[in-house]
């Protein structure tokens, strides 16, 4: 522990339960000060909603396309 500065063995307990949790926001909590939900450091999107997000947007030029094709079909 002295090699690594971990200035004590509970810390590592907490940080062994909030992995299993699943509670990885937490690791990017500034050290020494308490965090309030919605308070803290700016939490980045996960990948599977940017890739949620980059699929909608493809659905909606893909769609205004289609639109603007069937407006050509209708006006002949």
């Amino acid at each position: 522990m002295k090699e690594l500065d971990i200035k004590s063995e509970s810390q590592v307990y907490a940080w062994y339960y909030w992995h299993r949790d699943g509670e990885f926001y937490r690791f990017d909590q500034p050290i020494g000060r308490k965090y309030t939900y919605g308070h803290g450091p700016y939490e980045v999107q996960s990948t599977s909603d940017k890739d949620r997000i980059k699929q909608l947007e493809m659905q909606n030029e893909i769609l205004k396309k289609y639109r603007e094709l069937e407006r050509k079909w209708f006006r002949k």
